[in-house]
């Protein structure tokens, strides 16, 4: 029978398995999740510098890797480890969302909420759908610091052409603020909406999603229908049962 003692690296994870992660503390957490990439003798020194300096995982998954290493002393297997899981996130969560039509707002909501989470720059994206709103491609149109994105009517013609779409969703986020759209996000989705009428292409919705999590999300097609949309037969506020 042995008689070694249990790490607790070892307990941390029977916890983990157990109870969830809700059960750990943050401590824990950084801990549990150092123990795979940081030496053992340092794992408890950069747990606490991760904990000093970000106070929450969550917030120190949303870092910069080079910020983690110069901020915290971790490595860079570390760094990559910890800001890898909320992009892994991401991805499933979009190819999830990929697998049904956007047919519905609150679809549409849910797929660029989850293609901006963990972004931290204004970016301005187009998605082609087919005629039964299945993803046919996403690209970013554009990209920069908060209020500096420019939309670009050629980029967006270019990318429908290029995807020989019909219809087609637009999305830009606010990674420091509310989801409300401004006057300038208004008239430059007038300013799309007009110009791909002139190739025979529909602009289904404008997705605006803010900093608040999941339900700061806004469809302009929803709450400014009148003043921009055309109707659109096949897509509504929710899925039909």
């Amino acid at each position: 029978m042995s008689n070694e003692i249990p790490k607790i690296y070892d307990i941390l994870r029977n916890k983990y398995m157990k109870d969830g992660l809700s059960s750990l503390t943050e401590f824990e957490k950084f801990i549990l999740i150092l123990s795979y990439s940081e030496s053992e003798h340092r794992i408890e020194t950069v747990a606490k510098s991760l904990l000093k300096y970000y106070g929450k995982l969550g917030v120190a998954m949303d870092s910069d890797p080079q910020f983690l290493i110069n901020d915290c002393g971790v490595n860079l297997q570390s760094a990559l480890l910890i800001t890898m899981i909320p992009r892994l996130k991401q991805i499933c969560e979009l190819e999830k969302c990929s697998l049904s039509p956007l047919d519905t707002v609150d679809k549409a909501k849910k797929y660029f909420s989850a293609f901006f989470r963990s972004e931290h720059i204004e970016i301005f994206v187009a998605t082609a759908v087919s005629d039964d709103f299945r993803i046919i491609g996403s690209k970013i149109i554009s990209s920069g610091e908060v209020s500096e994105v420019s939309l670009s009517c050629r980029e967006i013609a270019d990318f429908v052409v290029q995807k020989a779409c019909a219809n087609l969703f637009i999305s830009h986020n606010h990674p420091m603020g509310i989801c409300l759209p401004s006057m300038e996000d208004i008239y430059s989705t007038i300013t799309v909406k007009e110009a791909l009428g002139l190739l025979g292409v529909t602009l289904i919705d404008h997705i605006v999603v803010g900093s608040g999590g999941d339900n700061d999300v806004f469809s302009m097609r929803q709450q400014l229908k009148k003043r921009i949309f055309d109707d659109v037969d096949g897509y509504g506020c929710s899925r039909k049962k």
